[in-house]
């Protein structure tokens, strides 16, 4: 198996900071309870939004454990699924070249 090796966040791609995305979304929520017309397809949108961003952080997480040479095994496991799973579900979307 390939040495693991960490990577300082300098050194990585930029991501979307999580903490401002979250923060903006619990914006949005905060907004929609003043006014309890907005506040149910508010809550949803922000729900589909952050749901959305966790899907993508998930998979750039997963790419990136990848280049680091964790087997699907490992993956699966971190994540509570099997290794089929794992790799049915990022496989496709995870350069392993």
């Amino acid at each position: 198996m390939p040495e693991k090796s960490y990577m300082p966040m300098s050194t990585r791609a930029k991501r979307p900071s999580l903490r401002e995305t979250v923060a903006q979304q619990l914006s949005a929520f905060a907004v929609a309870i003043g006014n309890p017309d907005l506040y149910d397809l508010a809550a949803m949108n922000g729900l589909a939004a952050m749901s959305t961003l966790i899907d993508e952080l998930v998979l750039a997480q997963v790419s990136e454990t990848k280049t680091f040479g964790y087997s699907w095994s490992e993956i699966g496991a971190a994540l509570g699924i099997t290794k089929q799973a794992a790799q049915q579900r990022y496989g496709k979307s995870v350069n392993t070249d």
